[in-house]
């Protein structure tokens, strides 16, 4: 007990106590803090032990005790705290965070979040993945993975359980393919179609197709769109230069009852926030750039026709809904047309290959998209198979 004299023996950690005359012992132990990113060490300890052999006792026990209890309790929802606690501490986006946590609730579906990590089995992860390949692709299979993998590891790593229950477990297989879904200028055209005979009254499929054929942003960038976001330009003729000068967003200048069409009226996207996976806003994009990209006449004019449908309400987004119902629709008009499946984002793919088949300097297409020129180059080199060619092409008549 405190303020007794004690005298260390042999055996480390286990002391003689001069007053009583017995053994005391001393467990020393961490604890991981989660909050504050660190282990915390702390001691407990036995006091009036008979003997020297037990003491040794009493302090395996001790141990055993403390590991059991360390181990037994972490969850996977433990670890996915702890890792979006580590993930905010190092300056990750708030999408990667969101996204993150939007996938543990996929694979929660099949493997309760409350699962203990010392609990899992190499049978139980094979049979997770078994059942995630019934309802998701080979590109999400292979993000779901990664996902829980980095969990479990984490946990290990910081000694959270005190074997890895994946180490040994082979990892899940799925097919990758390098080649991107771009759209050809037919099949889109089919696509456009479909919605212009199958939309009725509401627009704004139709409008949020030709969104993201015509710009290149993401799913989630145009879901988070308000009216705002959409800004008048007007084209004036300056001598033999044209320029383009903003003027206000297009709000209540639609309460017409009839839309008045101007030629020399222009207009552009303001791209600076997305919708998550979860359906909340995050107030930047995914590459935390802003960017403004202007807007086809076909474009202006679905969006001037929703607008008067609308009857000219600035405050809400323009579409309601979420991504799954806009991918659904998609993927059911695809089979009905009867072309290969495309998603959402194959038509930012196909935006970025028409840029620059059109021979658009990169800069000017890291600009609107949003990508950077690296990222831009690698995943779409197979459009710079004929660079030889286009330069010979070039110099020839110089």
């Amino acid at each position: 007990m405190p303020g007794q004299k004690r005298i260390r023996t042999e055996h480390r950690n286990i002391y003689y106590n001069v007053d009583t005359g017995k053994y005391d012992v001393k467990h020393n132990y961490k604890e991981f803090n989660a909050s504050k990113q660190r282990n915390d060490y702390k001691s407990k300890w036995k006091y009036n032990i008979a003997t020297l052999d037990e003491a040794k006792i009493v302090l395996k026990k001790m141990r055993m005790r403390k590991e059991n209890e360390q181990h037994s309790g972490v969850t996977l929802q433990c670890a996915l705290e702890l890792w979006k606690n580590k993930a905010a501490a190092q300056g990750y986006s708030k999408i990667t965070i969101a996204n993150t946590d939007y996938y543990m609730k996929m694979l929660g579906e099949v493997m309760p979040l409350d699962t203990k990590i010392c609990d899992i089995t190499e049978e139980m992860y094979e049979y997770l993945f078994s059942k995630c390949r019934e309802k998701y692709s080979d590109e999400t299979i292979r993000t779901l993975n990664a996902t829980f993998r980095k969990l479990v590891n984490l946990a290990y790593k910081k000694q959270l359980v005190l074997e890895n229950p994946l180490a040994r477990a082979d990892n899940v297989k799925a097919k990758r393919t390098d080649k991107i879904r771009i759209l050809t200028p037919e099949e889109w055209k089919r696509i456009d179609l479909y919605f212009c005979e199958n939309d009725g009254e509401d627009l704004r499929y139709r409008l949020l197709f030709n969104l993201l054929y015509y710009t290149g942003i993401r799913i989630g960038e145009c879901l988070a769109l308000t009216r705002q976001d959409f800004e008048k330009m007007d084209m004036c003729v300056l001598g033999h230069e044209k320029q383009l000068v903003k003027t206000e967003a297009v709000q209540a200048d639609m309460g017409n009852d009839r839309i008045q069409e101007n030629k020399s009226q222009k207009m552009r996207l303001n791209i600076s926030k997305t919708i998550l996976q979860d359906g909340t806003l995050a107030n930047r994009t995914k590459n935390k750039k802003n960017r403004k990209i202007p807007l086809t006449s076909t474009v202006i004019k679905l969006y001037l026709e929703d607008v008067q449908a609308q009857y000219g309400d600035n405050a809400n987004r323009v579409f309601g809904g979420t991504y799954n119902m806009y991918a659904s629709s998609l993927s059911a008009a695809c089979k009905k047309i009867g072309i290969p499946h495309c998603s959402c984002h194959s038509f930012r793919h196909t935006f970025i290959s028409n840029l620059m088949r059109k021979g658009v300097p990169l800069p000017v297409i890291e600009k609107v998209s949003g990508d950077t020129q690296k990222t831009i180059f690698e995943r779409y080199s197979h459009m710079f198979d004929d660079d030889e060619q286009m330069v010979l092409d070039a110099l020839t008549g110089l």
